[in-house]
């Protein structure tokens, strides 16, 4: 008995050092919720590297008197600034590539515009064109329009004078004049002359006179358009003459163009 009673004795000493330690923090196991109750997911940002400042924090309370902690830290390897500059390098690149597809879209409508509208555009143009030239143009006068062709043999020039009223077309003479050094090719001009004004006697509106001299061969045909009946034309061509190409009170600037295009340089001067 007295034994027994020694024994709860000697045990006292290590349960008062027990109750001792639970009396010193009796809120400890209290206190423990309200560590775990911390958001341990908010981020903070040291350097470039996202780091868990707030542990995770567990407390065994098999042994009060002993607590055991683990903590665990997380770390983001990845620097926020290299995402950072990764994303504004291709915001650049889609900035880029919009602006171009835009230009592209611009670019399309207008040819397209422009092919839609295109014989507006031709049309005032050419109104435009015709405006400025008839600002300029002789209502009264003679427009002059030459040519020249040359060979081994010969050099021969083409001479066209129009006679023309309030624009219109009314006479024109055409004058042949060639040059040789050979005096048969110069006799073969004028032999030639003679025929094409032998065949237009019988004609009315036109006339054709032949001269020579110092090897020079010389042709001229002159027309009186009011007057031509084209339909007795026939033998004339034939011997070698010049149809009329030309019609009476035709538009002499048409003329002028069609001379033009044909090769020769053209000039009006007014009466």
């Amino acid at each position: 008995m007295n034994q027994s009673n020694n024994n709860i004795n000697n045990n006292a000493p290590q349960n008062q050092g027990t109750n001792q330690i639970n009396n010193q923090n009796p809120n400890m196991v209290n206190n423990t919720p309200k560590i775990n109750n911390m958001n341990p997911k908010a981020p903070q940002q040291n350097n470039g590297v996202t780091l868990n400042p707030t542990p995770n924090i567990s407390v065994s309370s098999t042994n009060i008197g002993q607590p055991q902690i683990s903590q665990v830290v997380q770390t983001n390897p990845s620097p926020i600034e290299n995402k950072t500059t990764t994303t504004n390098g291709n915001q650049d690149n889609s900035k880029g590539g919009k602006f171009k597809t835009f230009l592209l879209i611009v670019f399309f409508i207008f040819l397209l515009a422009f092919i839609m509208f295109l014989p507006n555009i031709s049309e005032y143009l050419k109104n435009g064109r015709i405006r400025a030239t008839t600002d300029n143009q002789i209502n009264s006068g003679t427009l002059s329009c030459t040519t020249d062709k040359d060979n081994d043999e010969t050099t021969t020039s083409y001479e066209m004078d129009f006679k023309f009223k309030n624009k219109e077309l009314i006479t024109s003479t055409f004058n042949i004049t060639t040059e040789s050094e050979k005096e048969e090719i110069i006799n073969s001009k004028y032999n030639e002359c003679k025929n094409i004004e032998d065949s237009a006697k019988d004609l009315s509106g036109i006339d054709v006179s032949c001269t020579t001299s110092d090897n020079i061969s010389t042709m001229i045909e002159s027309y009186n358009y009011r007057l031509i009946n084209t339909n007795k034309l026939t033998k004339f061509t034939e011997a070698g003459g010049t149809y009329p190409e030309y019609q009476y009170k035709e538009n002499i600037y048409d003329i002028k163009q069609k001379m033009i295009k044909a090769g020769y340089d053209c000039k009006e001067r007014a009466y």
